[in-house]
């Protein structure tokens, strides 16, 4: 059995295939971007409440390349009660008529602040979307005090503006990890444009 390389440490965001294939090689952890929760209303009831649920490692700054399939569609679970707070009591509101709670913007907001600032980040797009999220802290039973909102886009984690546009030309590295991955790269969902920075000694932005 081929010993694995020490470096780099890759975190795999939803894809199991890719995760395997890699851990051949390389140290390999997995995560997940949470469960889309669907909701239904009753009569006369017009909000819902939901928990975040999703998997991700304690020591995620120690990995310096993340891979994150976005065009995987996470698992989804019906909610036909209000879900029962976690240890910190908080919830996600829900207000008529919207019936989905999708976690992955704010899952990729958590992941952006545990990652290194140095790390790589290899992502598999999808569209361009966001969510806004009601946060709540649960006092009591049925006793819920507003926290406040948060808005994620899908690709805040890049710090790069993005447009939902699709397409099958991609040019990827020529490299043995790049070459791992290739594979499963079939097109492109979004086009992207990166923040620029002044070169001070050419006074020019790159």
């Amino acid at each position: 059995m081929m010993e694995k390389y020490r470096e780099p440490q890759i975190y795999v965001v939803n894809n199991k295939e890719i995760a395997e294939r890699l851990s051949q090689n390389y140290i390999v952890a997995t995560g997940d971007l949470g469960v889309t929760k669907s909701v239904e209303y009753e009569e006369f009831v017009n909000k819902r409440f939901v928990k975040l649920e999703y998997s991700m490692i304690d020591n995620l700054h120690e990995y310096s390349v993340v891979i994150i399939d976005l065009q995987n569609i996470n698992e989804t679970k019906y909610s036909s009660v209000d879900d029962e707070p976690n240890g910190m009591g908080i919830l996600f509101e829900l207000d008529y008529p919207k019936n989905e709670f999708i976690p992955d913007p704010l899952v990729l907001s958590i992941l952006k602040r545990e990652l290194s600032s140095q790390s790589l980040k290899i992502i598999f797009a999808g569209s361009s979307y966001s969510e806004e999220y009601n946060i709540v802290k649960v006092q009591k039973q049925n006793n819920y005090i507003f926290q406040n909102k948060e808005l994620c886009n899908i690709y805040d984690i890049i710090l790069a503006g993005a447009t939902s546009k699709s397409g099958k030309k991609i040019i990827s590295e020529n490299n043995k990890l790049a070459g791992s991955i290739a594979k499963y790269v079939e097109g492109y969902m979004a086009i992207f444009k990166l923040p620029t920075k002044m070169d001070e000694s050419s006074q020019k932005k790159s």
